[in-house]
């Protein structure tokens, strides 16, 4: 029996040492790829250090928020009560501005009552100087 020579490279047998040189090849490969790891993990701490800074942020920008609201709130809130004020202010200033234009009402009426009564006199004087005129005028012609 003849032994045949393998026609490709694939095909012949490997050696000892040439197993030994891939497994160090692995070793290698594999400790760099942990290395890599160790560097990803380390990335991922740091973004994660970020992230709880930026809640912190986030948390101190919500106070910061809260506070500000509140601060509104009560400037609103004081305002409400001014614009209240102000419109019971000008409702009192109606009702006496309706007081004194009654008052005024009032005074007018008298006084169109009084010019009445005076135009009444007046027409009755009148009437009654006719009537004296025409009575002397009848009197000096007879």
């Amino acid at each position: 029996m003849s032994k045949k020579v393998p026609a490709k490279t694939k095909d012949l047998p490997a050696t000892h040492g040439m197993l030994l040189e891939v497994r160090d090849e692995l070793k290698a490969s594999i400790h760099g790829v942990k290395k890599d790891l160790e560097g990803v993990k380390k990335d991922l701490e740091g973004v994660k250090s970020d992230l709880q800074g930026v809640k912190n942020d986030l948390k101190g920008v919500k106070n910061e928020l809260g506070v500000v609201k509140k601060g509104l709130e009560a400037k609103i809130e004081a305002g409400f009560f001014e614009m209240k004020s102000l419109f019971h202010q000008a409702l009192l200033r109606f009702e006496e501005q309706r007081s004194e234009n009654k008052i005024v009402l009032e005074a007018l009426q008298g006084l169109a009552q009084r010019q009445d009564r005076l135009e009444s006199e007046f027409i009755e004087v009148r009437d009654t100087v006719r009537s004296l005129a025409k009575a002397k005028h009848g009197r000096g012609r007879a």
